[in-house]
């Protein structure tokens, strides 16, 4: 799940609303069975009134749905993550492949891009830049290699909650690699 609370770098400074909405949706994204309003005052550390209020106002536009006592995202969230995921893959990861290929001229190495993917299990590399040299690292787009046995995946979870990683290094399934040659 992505951590909200990871964009902030100090103390807080203007309406802490905006930031609050935001912290409800991806709580509400990571459960789709919905959460109640204790859940998510517990989860989010925020007072019941407040929150209520603003589940209230999200509900009455139509971001979120309440039934059965709990909360879901509702149609417009839903869409405005599609809008925005639609409008990622046209921009990501190509944006980076302009600065990829710098740093490949300049190293004289292979450069790539990965994700987690959102179980965290695992890094997809979603953008190579290859070196011209005769002797390379080589990927694919699109395949993945379990997080904690790549570089790239180790620098990702080393910036990721204490408690996250935990939680992955318990269910990580983890297989011995290859042998080289």
């Amino acid at each position: 799940m992505f951590d909200v609370s990871r964009l902030t770098h100090g103390p807080l400074t203007g309406p802490r609303a905006i930031l609050r909405v935001v912290q409800v949706f991806a709580k509400l994204s990571a459960h789709p069975e919905g959460q109640t309003l204790s859940q998510l005052c517990q989860s989010l550390s925020l007072p019941k009134t407040t929150l209520h209020t603003m589940l209230k106002v999200l509900e009455s536009a139509n971001y979120l749905s309440h039934d059965g006592g709990a909360y879901r995202l509702g149609a417009q969230a839903v869409a405005l993550g599609a809008t925005m995921a639609e409008s990622s893959q046209r921009n990501f990861p190509d944006c980076a492949k302009g600065i990829l290929q710098n740093l490949s001229q300049r190293s004289g190495e292979t450069c790539f891009l990965a994700v987690l993917t959102p179980d965290g299990q695992d890094c997809k590399y979603v953008a190579v830049v290859e070196t011209d040299n005769w002797l390379r690292f080589s990927v694919k787009v699109g395949s993945h290699k379990p997080a904690y046995a790549t570089g790239s995946g180790r620098a990702m979870l080393a910036f990721m909650p204490q408690d996250e990683v935990q939680q992955l290094l318990q269910s990580f399934p983890f297989k011995p690699s290859p042998p080289r040659r």
